[in-house]
């Protein structure tokens, strides 16, 4: 039970409160200049950070619905 309140607390971080912040990143990283190198890596980076985080709430929502499932299982069986 722990674990499914600590990966549901860290889904509704990533949801609330990161992936907001990496959007705005993201729409910052549109205004900066592609023109340079120091741009394109910034944008690059930018966008591998916001997709990275992207990738990790489905993992952590997996992870936490794999989580529950079990513990469906073993109230099921009791």
């Amino acid at each position: 039970m722990k674990k499914s309140e600590a990966l549901r607390t860290q889904i509704f971080t990533l949801k609330n409160k990161l992936i907001p912040r990496a959007t705005h990143r993201v729409d910052l990283a549109k205004s900066i200049s592609e023109r340079t190198m120091e741009g394109l890596d910034e944008h690059k980076m930018v966008m591998l950070d916001y997709l990275n985080l992207k990738l990790k709430g489905i993992d952590l929502r997996i992870e936490y619905e794999k989580n529950l499932q079990a513990i469906r299982q073993l109230t099921k069986t009791q």
